[in-house]
């Protein structure tokens, strides 16, 4: 019913109705008082008089002006003045009747003014909800960076007006994080499409291609298919994990033998030491992803390791929190590029990425993932060289 009207009209029509309830109550108890306090007792003294009292005579023969009611209210009035009893009735009774005329019109003539008082102030009340209203109607996708400014009031207004200037600044991060996302993620896709495209290019200009190029070219568009493959199952997580469940019992040491015994032939091939005991540690959580993001962890561990290096998965418990450490010793990351580690795409040396075919999504998944589980995950430099991922879990 109220859908289409503004609220300024609502407030104005609910006050009212508020208004004509108290205006109605307060009239209907004026006018019943004073039929209580002035019009019966009036009726009453008229009915108790003396039947002899009749108009062109005396009431008392010693004193013609004067004759005494309940011996406490006093008439002076010549006898001629003195009218029959019905007409005296008529005349209390048109005078109520008039009272209560007056008393009604008045009323109502008191409610349609301060209907209109009350729509009129309503107006000027509402008036900065109107240009906060106005103002965000001009805020769109392309014009996230324009804020609410200019509001002078206090209350819950100027609360409404900084809370939605806060959520359009988290928006306006959100959008940019998703074009650079975007854009990082076509970058990344094109590059190896760009060097399969060179090489078939070369081949087809050739004219005297022998089995060698042929073989160079299926371990170029091998190796590229791998990257993009790479890129495709990192994007496919970012994307899928918008929501899952953190239902899973999961054992930590059966987590960590199973990636150490997928991981065993790169770690074999760098002829690297692992160090791990196990930790008899049960925690909820959801499985797959918590096996992914550690998965995550030691893969980094190996493939940024020197050959011959080592690697150590260090698990402890302190008020009611895991702490697993992670630690190798790599070629480590640069003190000023480590608060940016953790960003999708961001790579530390490009070059050093592409050799080992990175995209910089694996620790942004991976801190992902920790923060779902309500833990924190940080770098620290390894003192002995390399690096040390240490992660926090609730348990």
């Amino acid at each position: 019913m109220f859908k289409n009207i503004s609220l300024r009209i609502q407030m104005t029509i609910l006050t009212t109705l508020i208004l004509v309830i108290v205006s109605v109550i307060l009239t209907v108890t004026s006018v019943y008082n004073v039929n209580q306090t002035l019009v019966a007792p009036m009726y009453s003294a008229l009915t108790t008089a003396p039947s002899f009292i009749e108009s062109g005579q005396y009431l008392d023969s010693t004193n013609p002006y004067m004759y005494e009611i309940d011996q406490s209210i006093e008439f002076m009035m010549p006898v001629e003045s003195i009218v029959s009893l019905s007409y005296a009735e008529e005349v209390i009774a048109a005078g109520t009747s008039s009272f209560r005329l007056s008393a009604f019109g008045s009323m109502i003539l008191i409610i349609i003014v301060a209907a209109g008082f009350i729509y009129y102030v309503l107006g000027k009340f509402l008036n900065p909800v109107k240009q906060l209203s106005d103002e965000i109607e001009l805020i769109n996708e392309k014009r996230l960076s324009q804020r609410l400014i200019g509001f002078n009031t206090s209350g819950e207004l100027q609360e409404l007006s900084h809370s939605f200037n806060m959520m359009l600044d988290r928006l306006d991060r959100a959008f940019e994080s998703q074009k650079r996302f975007s854009s990082d993620a076509a970058h990344e896709l094109k590059t190896p499409l760009t060097v399969l495209k060179t090489k078939l290019d070369v081949l087809e200009m050739d004219a005297n291609v022998e089995i060698d190029d042929y073989q160079n070219f299926v371990e170029v568009a091998k190796k590229q298919t791998e990257r993009m493959i790479n890129l495709v199952d990192h994007l496919f997580i970012l994307s899928a994990q918008q929501d899952y469940e953190l239902s899973d019992e999961v054992y930590l040491d059966y987590v960590f033998i199973d990636i150490l015994e997928d991981l065993k032939t790169a770690i074999e091939s760098k002829n690297l030491t692992v160090e791990y005991e196990p930790c008899d540690i049960t925690m909820t959580s959801n499985q797959i992803m918590l096996t992914h993001a550690f998965s995550n962890l030691i893969q980094n561990a190996i493939k940024y390791n020197h050959d011959k290096g080592s690697i150590a998965i260090r698990t402890s418990v302190e008020e009611q929190s895991l702490i697993v450490e992670v630690i190798d010793t790599g070629i480590g990351i640069p003190k000023e590029q480590s608060e940016h580690i953790f960003n999708a795409f961001y790579c530390v040396d490009p070059s050093r990425s592409r050799k080992f075919g990175g995209a910089g999504l694996g620790l942004a998944i991976t801190k992902d993932v920790i923060e779902r589980h309500q833990g924190t995950i940080e770098y620290l430099p390894n003192p002995d060289g390399g690096s040390i991922f240490k992660v926090i879990l609730p348990i």
